[in-house]
């Protein structure tokens, strides 16, 4: 079956300039760049010395094991992998349980904008931790994304010359260049219906067989 990593791929091969991150990020995408500011709760595993200036809470001079703290999700990347784990990442607040459980009864509903601008991106890379539930948030995520895109797609099919901000307001950022370039296809449509779209041409290739034939 189709999982969640295999729609980093697919939207390579649509230009889509928020993808699913966590399999190579484009270093000058300004999108993956905003994505991995979203914080990550996480717990300090090892001693960092003179580094406790970084937690608001703990007053001390190191930051020492057990400490619980944020972090932007790049540097949790960095920190927390299978050969260094300077600390441990736990899921933010958006991606537990609850608005799993809510995600499964309506994912329509849903504003994933208010959860997170780049939803998708952000739990996308959270599946490269070794989190016990990232299995459950994978399904989860996959299966949003499903029931949201016919939605979202027919919106921007049915919604000519509409006032967009609330048709738009719930959606991320990738959903919303789905929509964007569906709204495109339609106007695109409808100016071909009425006859404002480029004319077909004779291609060039033709032009010079028929040039090659009036020769010989």
């Amino acid at each position: 079956g189709t999982s969640l990593y295999q729609l980093h791929p697919f939207c390579n091969k649509m230009s889509c300039p928020v993808l699913p991150t966590g399999l190579g990020e484009d270093y000058w995408s300004m999108e993956d760049i905003l994505a991995g500011q979203e914080r990550i709760p996480c717990k300090i595993e090892q001693t960092l010395y003179r580094l406790g200036f970084l937690s608001t809470h703990s007053g001390e001079e190191h930051l020492v094991p057990g400490t619980k703290m944020e972090v932007p999700l790049w540097l949790a990347r960095s920190l927390c992998t299978r050969k260094r784990q300077v600390i441990s990442v736990s899921l933010p607040k958006s991606y537990r349980e609850g608005m799993r459980v809510a995600l499964s009864a309506d994912a329509n509903v849903v504003n994933l904008y208010r959860n997170g601008p780049y939803y998708y991106s952000v739990g996308v890379s959270l599946l490269n931790f070794d989190l016990p539930e990232k299995g459950d948030l994978a399904k989860c995520l996959l299966e949003a994304f499903v029931k949201r895109f016919r939605g979202i797609m027919d919106s921007s099919q049915n919604a000519y010359q509409l006032d967009l901000t609330q048709l738009t307001s719930n959606l991320d950022e990738m959903e919303r260049y789905l929509f964007t370039q569906g709204q495109q296809a339609l106007n695109k449509q409808i100016q071909w219906e009425q006859g404002k779209g480029q004319k077909i041409k004779t291609s060039s290739l033709v032009e010079g067989s028929r040039k090659r034939k009036r020769d010989t």
